[in-house]
C-alpha cells in the first residue's frame, strides 16, 4: 500500500526488517518468500496496508504461483 508506505515507512526500513525477521524465523530451508513489494500497485486495491480487495486476490494468487514456478525452475537448474 504506497499511501501507507510513504507516511509510515519511508525509507523502507519497517518493510526490510520484517522481511529480514520473517526469513530467519523459516525451519525449513525450502520455504519460498513471494515478497508482495515486486507488485507496484495503487492504494485502490487493498483495504487495509496488508488486506487485498476483490477481485484483486486473482492476480496475487497468480504473483505467488509464478514465484513457485520460479523456484521449482531455479531447483531444477
Amino acid at each position: 500500500m504506497p499511501e501507507w508506505a510513504a507516511q509510515f515507512d519511508p525509507d523502507g526500513s519497517l518493510i526490510t526488517t520484517w522481511m529480514d525477521e520473517i526469513r530467519a524465523a523459516l525451519l525449513r530451508p525450502g520455504t519460498i518468500i513471494a515478497d508482495g513489494t515486486a507488485l507496484r500497485w495503487d492504494d485502490t486495491r487493498f483495504a487495509d496496508p496488508v488486506h487485498l480487495l476483490y477481485p484483486h486476490h486473482t492476480p496475487f494468487t497468480e504473483f505467488i504461483a509464478d514465484a513457485i514456478a520460479r523456484h521449482a525452475r531455479q531447483s531444477r537448474d
